[in-house]
Formats: structure tokens, C-alpha cells, sequence
């Protein structure tokens, strides 16, 4: 019956084959259009002969079963034949339970494991995770706290999560949502504190550990979000603001091997993040107009000066606090990491070219690129370098 079934109706049986059933439903729908007839004649003799029967291939149209040869058959549902002789064999005797496919239209493959599904997103979503900010190689990681030994553990502990009537997926599918997410089991060597990994192998003692939780925790975070609270509620008067530098920036930067460059231009930065408003400044300079720090004893005496100068100069009141040391992640962390991510396969050929991947990294509300040269900043800085305190008493 091979030529009267139209090219529709053979459409129609590969999409709602592949589209609309589940493979162990495949297999049974297989079975009942494919039927084994004994052979009729053993030339052979003894019943030696591997051949133990001829397959009848049947395809069905409008409620009619037809029949149709192998080949109409395996190119109409895209099968292969050791698929179908393999599904056959499988089956209790050769022919399955009837499926109707009108009655599988409505079913939905996503919508499966419902239960599943949402115990696991749910498990994902709860995990405390800590960005890598500094590890500038491996932004787009989150990391998992430390009580987590492997993936196998993290597996056990979703397990135990579930309750009542949700069922676990299999590791495979747990594993895979794992790294679509991004997830690490531990955090990179350059996010850690010195002091608290000091702590944990006993080279640090209880009271210094005790102080310097107290500083993190009380004297700096809880400083910070009181600010950042208070410029939220009154942003007319209060303006709280996080400032940091990012790594350093090389151009050219070009990934083909075959390019190589004796000396390349370092291009600094420096970013300011507006806690109540999100808005960024986002300072760009190369080392031809300046470095990225002030020498010797006080690294910060240039910029507090230069901020005295700002108060008197506006008659505002500037408090500048510092986060504690291995502890200092900060909003505007997240300024270098939206920039990170823009670069990624990107090509530098000039500093200049920074500015236009910096400016277009967050789309809506775009970050304030300020192109520095050494006359900017040079009034604040001589003042900064004027007004310092001597070694000796009533130096200036």
C-alpha cells in the first residue's frame, strides 16, 4: 500500500512520533505496527537456521492500518532497522499494547517530572554560593561553601531536602543542572583570608580570630549596609559610595598565538558604585598619563587629601571607611565583573577600545566612562602630596 499514502500523512506520523510520545511509548508503538510471521519453508533442516522469522511492517493512517515495506516504514519514523528488530525482539510477543497518538497530542515533555524538577530547582536556588570577585580567570563561577566535600555530598544533601511525595532525578540530570549553573565546590586560593585559614590549621588563636570576625562582621558590613540604608532613605543628604580598582589591563590584547608584541600599554582604572542608585563611574587611564597607586609608607594618604580638599572646597562631611582585610567584597565588585564578561572573546587593539566595551558591558543604564589625563587630577593630587604628616612631631 506504499504508494497511496500521501507525503501529509507520513509528515504527520514523524512529528507526532518524535514530538508528542516518550521513547518507552516509541518502542511500544513500534511493537504494534511490526508483527513476526514464521518461516514458511526450512531449507536447511533441524531447525539450524538463524532466521526465525519474516517482519510485516504496518503504518497507521486515519484509524487504517496499512501495509507497508521496510524501507516506507524505517524512512517514515526515521528509525534505524537494528532499533526496530531490537525493539521487536524486547517485546513479549512481538506485537505491544495499542497506543493512540491522538490521545498523546497534549502531552507536554517538559512537564514530565514536574515534581522532580522543582525540588531540584528549588535545592539549587537555597545553596549558599560566594561570586568570585577576585579570581579575575573564573568570574562566571559561583562557589559553594566549604562543608561540601564533593558532588556526590551536594547530591546526598538534595536527597535529604526532598519532602513528601517528590521524587529524586538521577544523578546525571542532577550533575548537568550543576553545570549549567555554574557551580564549584570550592572557592579559589586567592578569595581566601589569610587570617581564617591561619585559624582553621591552628596557627592563629581564638581571641585574634574572635577580633577579627568582630571587625568584619560588626565594625565593617554592618557599617556599609547601615550607609547604604541611609543614602536609600534619604538620597538628597546622604550619598554612600563604593569605590575599588580592577585588575590591570593590557593592549593590545589580541588570543591569536601568532601575534606577538614585545611591549604592551597597561591601562589602569578606577570604579565608583552609587549604592542607592547603581549608577558607575568608571575611571580609564594608561600608564602614559599616570600609575595606579601612590609609593611608599601611606598608599592612601593622596586620595583622604584629596578628599579633605573636596570637603572644604563643597563644605560636605566625607567618612571613609575600609572593609577588613581577605573580607572586602564590595557592590562595586560587580562593575569588574560585568566588564569581564564583556571582554570575553573580545580583541584590543588600542586603550582607546576599552571605552566603548566598558561603556556598552550593563545595556540598561549605561556605566560613566571618564577618560583620565595627568591634568585632571593634578591639583587634588599635588595637594594630597603637600599635605601629608612629617615623621617628627609638628611636621607638616
Amino acid at each position: 500500500k506504499c504508494p497511496f499514502i500521501k507525503e501529509e500523512d507520513r509528515e504527520k506520523l514523524f512529528k507526532t512520533f518524535w514530538n508528542d510520545i516518550s521513547w518507552s511509548e516509541r518502542r511500544t508503538y513500534v511493537s504494534t505496527l511490526c508483527t513476526i510471521q514464521p518461516t514458511k519453508v526450512n531449507t536447511i533442516g533441524n531447525n539450524d537456521s538463524r532466521r526465525k522469522g519474516t517482519i510485516k511492517y504496518f503504518l497507521k493512517i486515519e484509524n487504517e492500518v496499512l501495509p507497508v515495506c521496510k524501507k516506507m516504514f524505517l524512512q517514515t519514523l526515521d528509525l534505524k532497522e537494528w532499533s526496530v528488530r531490537n525493539w521487536i525482539s524486547n517485546s513479549c510477543n512481538g506485537s505491544g499494547i495499542t497506543i493512540s497518538l491522538d490521545h498523546q497530542k497534549n502531552i507536554s515533555k517538559v512537564g514530565r517530572k514536574p515534581n522532580k524538577n522543582k525540588g531540584m530547582i528549588k535545592f539549587f536556588d537555597n545553596l549558599p554560593k560566594l561570586p568570585s570577585h577576585y579570581c579575575r580567570s573564573n568570574t562566571n563561577k559561583l562557589y559553594l561553601e566549604s562543608f561540601f566535600e564533593s558532588k556526590v555530598s551536594v547530591f546526598k544533601a538534595y536527597v535529604a531536602s526532598l519532602q513528601g511525595d517528590e521524587t529524586a532525578v538521577s544523578k546525571t540530570e542532577f550533575y548537568s543542572e550543576f553545570q549549567k549553573r555554574n557551580l564549584a565546590l570550592y572557592s579559589p586560593k586567592k578569595d581566601l583570608c589569610d587570617l581564617c585559614e591561619g585559624f582553621k590549621y591552628g596557627n592563629i588563636t581564638q581571641d585574634v580570630y574572635d577580633v577579627h570576625q568582630k571587625k568584619k562582621k560588626m565594625d565593617a558590613r554592618d557599617a556599609k549596609n547601615l550607609e547604604k540604608q541611609l543614602a536609600i532613605n534619604n538620597s538628597n543628604e546622604h550619598v554612600s559610595l563604593t569605590m575599588d580598582v580592577q585588575a590591570v589591563k593590557l593592549a593590545p590584547f589580541i588570543r591569536a598565538s601568532s601575534m606577538y608584541y614585545k611591549t604592551k600599554l597597561c591601562v589602569h582604572n578606577y570604579t565608583i558604585f552609587n549604592q542607592s542608585t547603581a549608577d558607575v563611574c568608571y575611571y580609564l587611564w594608561d600608564e602614559t598619563n599616570g600609575g595606579d597607586g601612590c609609593g611608599y609608607q601611606n598608599r592612601n594618604i593622596v586620595v583622604s587629601n584629596a578628599l579633605l580638599k573636596f570637603s572644604i572646597d563643597h563644605k560636605v562631611t566625607i567618612t571613609q571607611n575600609f572593609l577588613e582585610k581577605g573580607h572586602t567584597q564590595m557592590e562595586v565588585d560587580s562593575v569588574h565583573h560585568t566588564i569581564e564578561m564583556r571582554l570575553r572573546k573580545r580583541e584590543i587593539h588600542l586603550p582607546t577600545d576599552y571605552i566603548n566595551v566598558c561603556r556598552d558591558a550593563r545595556i540598561k543604564t549605561p556605566y560613566r566612562i571618564i577618560e583620565v589625563w595627568i591634568g585632571h587630577a593634578y591639583t587634588s593630587f599635588i595637594w594630597g602630596l603637600v599635605l601629608f604628616w612629617g615623621r617628627e612631631k609638628d611636621d607638616m
